[in-house]
């Protein structure tokens, strides 16, 4: 089974959405304190289940 297409379309995908809950981390409007947490949580989550997928 080739997994180099899925990995292909796999990257891009992980970036568009680490890059569209960035403005998240770095807003200062109100409501911030709460946004804060929740975009490092769900950056660091994208990110670590991305890199446990694509090795296993």
């Amino acid at each position: 089974m080739n997994h180099n297409s899925g990995c292909k379309f796999f990257y891009p995908i992980l970036n568009a959405t680490i890059f569209a809950i960035l403005p998240l981390l770095f807003s200062s409007d109100m409501g911030s304190e709460l946004q804060k947490p929740f975009s490092v949580a769900m950056i660091a989550t994208v990110t670590v289940g991305s890199r446990l997928v694509i090795s296993g």
